[in-house]
């Protein structure tokens, strides 16, 4: 199984599942996650992937691709850790390349 592969807190499978059900779901785990977890999500839907894009940056978490076959595609998204700086929020340092290099790949699979 592909998400083995990487280190994962949570598994999320929304196979099945159509818009919006996959993106209020994965939102709902990110809820109940800790800062710097890491989700691994599996879905058949066909825009899953251009709205899971769009939540991860609109709350400023790391996505990263890992497959996309013709029924199924296989995400990781990281919870990121937001610093509290004055007058203003402030991602931590690093950034979805140096989480992926820390698995031994390397940024090709950003975006």
């Amino acid at each position: 199984m592909i998400g083995d592969t990487f280190g994962f807190h949570r598994k999320l499978d929304v196979r099945g599942l159509h818009c919006p059900v996959p993106v209020i779901r994965c939102r709902a785990t990110l809820d109940l996650m800790e800062y710097g977890e890491v989700l691994y999500l599996v879905g058949s839907d066909r825009d899953l992937l251009w709205e899971i894009r769009r939540l991860a940056a609109r709350l400023g978490h790391d996505l990263a691709l890992l497959s996309r076959s013709a029924g199924e595609c296989h995400l990781m998204l990281r919870k990121r850790t937001f610093t509290k700086r004055p007058g203003r929020w402030r991602r931590e340092k690093g950034g979805l390349a140096h989480w992926l290099a820390s698995w031994g790949r390397g940024p090709s699979l950003a975006w």
